[in-house]
Formats: C-alpha cells, structure tokens, sequence
C-alpha cells in the first residue's frame, strides 16, 4: 500500500511537471527514478499483444489478485506493468489538476520568479542522467555537446504560422482631452485582441501589425482610409473573425504577459480573411511530435506546439468542441489524438531500446537536452512577439535577489530527493 501511494506520489509530480509551460513530466520521472521503468510499462501497454492480452479472462484474474502460474510468466509481466501505470497515472492526473488551479495564478503574477523556480530544478537536474553514464568517453561527451548545442537553437526559434487571417484596421484616440499620443506600434509587442471575456488575455485571438506603424503628430487623421495591415498570431478558420470584434490593444511587457494601452483603441476594422485550418496530416504529425517531447526530459510538447504553429490552434479547437459543441472540430481533435497514440506507442519502444542497448550515449544525450532547454526558462527575458529574448537583470534589487532565491530553492528541492534516493538505494 505504501508502495503505491509513494508511486502516486512520484506520478504527481511528474504531473504537476506538464502543467508547468516549458517542463516536461520526463524531467520529473527521472529525478525521482521512474524513467525507465515509465518507458518500458508505456512500451509494453501500448504493444499489439498487450491489446490482445487485455482481452483475455486470465488477465483479468492477475489484475484482480489471482495466483500465476508458470506459463502465465509473460502475461503476469505486463499486469504488473499495468498496475504500475495506474497507481503512477493516477498521481499524474492529480498533478495536473493541481498545476492547472495553481500555476496560472503564480505564473501571471509572478511569472520572473517561477522560471527562476523551473530554471532551479531542470539546471540540478543534469546531474541525474550524467551520474547514470557508468563510462564517459568521446562519444558521450561529443553527443552532450552537440544534442545541448541543438535544443539551445530550437528554443531560439521564432513561430511559423502559415494559414494565418489578415485584416485591415483604423485606430483612434481614446483621450478626454482630443490629444493623439505618439507611439509606435511594433510586430513584436503590440496586439490587437478579441473579447470573449477570457480570464486569460493570451487566449484571445491576437492580431499583430505587419510592420512597424509610427503615430506621431495628428495621426488619426493622417492614416490609410482603411487602415492599418494586421495578421493574426495563430492558423485556423477561427481567426476569420468579424468585423467589429478586435476591440483590445495591448503591449507585450513579457512573454504571453500582456498590458492594456488605454490611451488608443480600435475605431473599425475589416473583416479578417485567408485564415485555413492546418491540413489533418499535418495534425497528426504535430499530436505525435509533441508527445514524443512530453516524454522527454527537458522538452516540453506546448512549447513544441508553438514552435510548429499548432498551440493556438488545438487549444482554440478544443475549448470551442467543449464549450460550445462545436462538431467542426471532432475530426481534428481526434486525428491530434491518433496522432499522440501513434508517437507514444513508436517512441516509447525506441526509448526503451535506445535505454537497453546505448544507455551511456542515450544519458549523455538526455543531460544535453535538459541543458539545451535552459533557454527556454531563463527568469529574465523581453519580449518579441512569438518568442522572448534572454537579458542580464536591470536592476539589482531585492526582487532580482528573490529570484535567484527561487533558482537555488528548485536546485535545492532537486539535490535532496536524489540525496534522499541514494539513501534509501544504500
């Protein structure tokens, strides 16, 4: 019984890891030492003869506690791979639903200090899978290298999105006193956002300027008849949005952390045109590609997502298939899960393969990518539109220093579970 509340335990926090943005679950499984044993009851549940096992009576009576003989050797291996999964599954949905009523309000209002709480933990992290290498040598040093060097410029990658809608828009003045403020809108900062009444800004569907816009002097009346070009952030059919609807204007001050400017505000625009929804191949590659990272530590599958133009996408999809029973997204959401099935089952068998037969170079390749993915969480950064760029801090303040505190406390957290494991080992 205790076994299974600590494995619970183990997979909420692996859980509470894939809600956090930039994480990946992978991370936590091998701190805390579940990792192969995760990868190989996933390779073993999702095999062909698994499914055909699950059908029989004597499965169940394994499951359920019965006795094994001798020739049920094979058939009792994969009940245990199940019980495992499910004490640990368990433990990771609660991680998650924890994370979701947690992290969100962390995040918006203390986004700085969180990464510098993730940076802590992935950065002390590395030492799990390099103390695993029983044998260093120019291969493993050459593939740490060069797996880090790898994942430190995919987490520089600005988004792609193709598909996406365009609009024409008019601005005003939104002063008592009829005075235009200059300023000058950039692609990377400023949007031009819906209201659905969201709690969360970022999801809104944004749109930004194709190029910088400069509002000096009387520029309310100096502007294009129909307006400014404005592009949507994300793909979809749901960016066609109507005319009248893009009522918010926002500055980016961090990443996906967005202020309302209230000194100008949208007069009109034209409907928005030429947003297609992402071809149902092109789905099921990104649910694959992404469940592949959310198993790999380091990676995370929504930053992934971002990185192919998908996030906005599945989450707009999917929030409208529930909330509003929109039945044009069943075909994608389910092709998205496919999709994830297929990469989960391909790539659980490699891991476990690669983890059996190369574990020294697939260690050395993991401590890379887990350095690699640093970028992607360092606390300090500036935003640029669909992607933010690492900065030293401004100032040295006791904010800055509480940061840094938070950095040391995840490596902390991180050094006394693998210091609590090697005791419970000895």
């Amino acid at each position: 019984m205790i076994k299974r509340v600590l494995l619970a335990l183990k997979g909420s926090g692996m859980g509470f890891a894939d809600s956090i943005p930039g994480v990946s679950g992978g991370t936590m499984a091998l701190i805390l030492g579940v990792y192969e044993q995760f990868i190989s009851a996933l390779s073993a549940i999702l095999s062909p003869s698994a499914i055909k096992a699950v059908l029989s009576v004597d499965f169940w009576k394994l499951l359920l506690g019965a006795t094994k003989t001798e020739e049920q050797k094979e058939l009792a291996e994969l009940v245990g791979h199940v019980r495992f999964m499910i004490n640990l599954g368990v433990g990771i949905v609660g991680g998650i639903v924890v994370g979701i009523l947690i992290l969100p309000v962390l995040m918006d209002d203390y986004p700085t200090h969180m990464r510098g709480f993730f940076f802590g933990l992935v950065f002390a992290s590395i030492i799990v899978p390099w103390n695993r290498i029983s044998k260093h040598s120019g291969l493993t040093f050459s593939l740490f290298a060069v797996i880090c060097l790898l994942t430190y410029g995919l987490m520089g990658l600005k988004t792609d999105v193709s598909g996406t809608a365009t609009t024409k828009i008019v601005l005003a003045c939104k002063t008592t006193d009829g005075k235009c403020p200059e300023l000058t809108l950039d692609p990377d900062i400023h949007r031009i956002a819906t209201d659905t009444g969201q709690k969360k800004t970022k999801r809104e569907i944004m749109f930004q300027p194709t190029e910088k816009i400069s509002l000096s002097g009387d520029w309310a009346a100096k502007q294009p008849k129909d307006g400014y070009t404005f592009v949507s952030l994300q793909s979809g059919k749901s960016t066609n949005v109507d005319a009248g609807s893009l009522v918010q204007v926002f500055a980016e001050v961090e990443h996906h952390k967005y202020q309302k400017i209230d000194t100008i505000e949208v007069k009109s625009h034209l409907p928005a045109t030429g947003g297609t929804d992402p071809s149902l191949l092109y789905v099921f590659i990104c649910g694959a590609i992404a469940i592949c990272a959310m198993i790999l530590p380091g990676i995370s599958g929504s930053f992934l997502l971002l990185m192919l133009g998908m996030y906005g996408y599945i989450l707009h999809t999917l929030r409208n298939l529930i909330t509003q029973l929109d039945t044009s997204g069943i075909p994608p959401v389910l092709i998205f899960i496919i999709g994830i099935l297929t990469g989960l089952t391909l790539f659980s068998r490699f891991l476990k393969w690669l983890l059996a037969n190369h574990e020294n170079a697939t260690m050395a390749a993991l401590a890379g990518l887990m350095l690699g993915s640093l970028r992607a969480l360092w606390p300090f950064q500036q935003a640029q539109g669909g992607h933010s760029t690492n900065v030293l801090p401004q100032t040295w303040d006791g904010t800055t220093f509480a940061v840094f505190g938070c950095l040391l406390v995840g490596m902390v957290i991180v050094l006394g579970l693998g210091k609590l494991a090697s005791v419970k080992k000895a």
